[in-house]
């Protein structure tokens, strides 16, 4: 059975809703992945998540890789992780270390065997087939040309921190693209299971597909398309 994931921008406090769905059992094993923040910032990764999770008085074990040089694939599995919780930062910078370090296919295969994936802003990008979209936002500090993500969810793009300034950019983005794109606030979140997407949080969660725009207040539901990954690719 596949897992849940969720897409999201913000903390604790800005996505409680999302947040404690995620969180929604007596006790989650959470493997977080803070490497997509500059280098001087990882050190101090780990206390602000703890800190969002005792904000919200949850029930949790939390240990915080700093990078995947020093583990192997086969240590993310959902028998000793609830929850994979992939944060925000560069998202090229994001995607190289787990192409480089083998773990595209670990990930899915965690997925698919049931683990959860939470992605923060450079992590929700991550989620979806390509992070083409962070072109312009992101430097694309490693060079690379292959921008495919890990498509735990299909035929969407995540436009993290989406605000009404950024309504023009996002359609045109989607006409150009051929790409759905989804516009979260960094007040909402999206809960993607059995390839329906909920929204979460406080505010619209704006779906762009071309010149045709829908919104979706908290608590609304719209399709995605999730992969199967019965053999996945590398």
């Amino acid at each position: 059975m596949r897992g849940t994931v969720w897409l999201g921008c913000g903390s604790a406090l800005d996505e409680e809703p999302l947040w404690r769905s995620i969180l929604d059992r007596p006790r989650t094993r959470i493997l977080y992945w803070p490497f997509a923040l500059p280098r001087e910032m990882l050190p101090s990764a780990d206390g602000w998540l703890r800190g969002n999770l005792d904000r919200l008085g949850v029930d949790y074990e939390l240990v915080t890789w700093q990078g995947l040089a020093q583990h192997a694939p086969s240590e993310l599995c959902p028998g000793s992780t609830d929850l994979l919780f992939v944060g925000g930062g560069n998202t090229f910078r994001l995607l190289d270390e787990v192409r480089s370090h083998g773990f595209t296919r670990p990930i899915r295969e965690f997925w698919r065997d049931g683990g959860d994936y939470y992605g923060g802003s450079a992590g929700a990008v991550l989620a979806c087939e390509s992070i083409a979209i962070a072109e312009g936002n992101d430097a694309n500090e490693p060079g690379l040309s292959d921008l495919t993500g890990l498509a735990l969810i299909a035929g969407v793009a995540v436009l993290p921190h989406f605000t009404d300034a950024q309504h023009a950019s996002a359609s045109h983005w989607s006409s150009t693209h051929d790409t759905t794109v989804i516009g979260l606030p960094e007040t909402m979140g999206v809960r993607c299971s059995a390839g329906i997407a909920t929204a979460l949080g406080a505010g619209t969660v704006r779906r762009f597909a071309g010149d045709v725009v829908d919104e979706f207040a908290p608590g609304d539901s719209f399709q995605v398309s999730d992969r199967s990954w019965d053999d996945p690719p590398t």
